[in-house]
């Protein structure tokens, strides 16, 4: 399964949601993924009155250019209708409570817990009392902060994400020996890769391991405004990596140790004893 995140890349432009949400599909991405957060809660208070210069806003301070960015309500029912027209499935990651119980105001098929969340106990607890399946990013993490956050969200059937939390991820610091080791401690549970690279490649190797739900930031463009656009991928490259997935899928092919129809005629003309 692809994710396409678009997370915070639109700029809180609705326009350009829709933009995204379009090129997504013709990407062959399965869901689409923004983000959801109470602004207010996640900047210190030595930052929130800070000038933020060169927003598409001009000078502002700080929480005004985060809550400008933000999507509100009707945003969200518009890219709840917006995606049903066209057939496809959106969720977010919640980054607090009033965010959480804000998204579940919609259908969504699941809630994703970042990378940034994943020690917010009282978050995990709220999320894990309702009835979604959870998709957990892992970046940041020790190995006992993933343990605790899958005891918690276990009923929630949690899909576990490998990832490196930098932006952009450099290659020396991708870290696919990961997907093996979750695959190990959570038998019972889906893995995935949540990439942060501005390369295909991570995302396609992660498939091949075994990670069959990647998540992927995209961008219309890198050079955008923005504070994630250059730790994402280009639409085209999502189009890219959704072939080579399916590609994968085809490559797998059968682990059965015999002879193709194909081949008879082959071996025919070939084997001599």
């Amino acid at each position: 399964m692809l994710i396409a995140e678009i997370g915070i890349n639109h700029n809180g432009d609705l326009d350009m949601v829709k933009r995204m949400i379009l090129k997504a599909k013709k990407s062959n991405a399965n869901y689409i993924k923004f983000q959801k957060r109470n602004v207010m809660q996640h900047i210190p208070e030595n930052q929130k009155y800070k000038e933020k210069k060169n927003t598409p806003w001009g000078m502002v301070p700080y929480y005004v250019y985060k809550q400008n960015i933000e999507l509100n309500f009707s945003d969200y029912y518009y890219i709840d209708s917006f995606c049903k027209k066209h057939n496809m499935e959106w969720f977010a990651s919640v980054w607090d409570i009033d965010s959480l119980n804000f998204i579940l105001n919609f259908d969504v098929p699941f809630i994703k817990v970042s990378s940034a969340c994943i020690t917010d106990l009282e978050l995990l607890e709220e999320i894990a009392k309702t009835d979604k399946r959870v998709i957990f990013s892992t970046g940041m993490s020790t190995e006992a902060e993933i343990d605790t956050a899958y005891t918690i969200l276990k009923n929630n059937k949690p899909i576990i994400m490998a990832c490196t939390s930098t932006y952009p991820t450099q290659d020396n610091e991708i870290n696919l020996k990961r997907i093996d080791k979750l695959k190990e401690k959570y038998p019972s549970n889906e893995i995935g890769f949540s990439s942060h690279s501005t390369d295909i490649m991570p995302a396609t190797f992660a498939y091949a391991k075994g990670a069959k739900w990647i998540e992927q930031h995209v961008t219309l463009d890198k050079n955008m405004w923005g504070s994630d656009q250059k730790a994402s991928i280009s639409f085209e490259d999502l189009s890219k990596l959704s072939k080579f997935i399916a590609k994968i899928d085809v490559f797998e092919g059968t682990e059965d140790l015999k002879i193709l129809e194909s081949e008879k005629k082959i071996k025919e003309k070939l084997r001599l004893k």
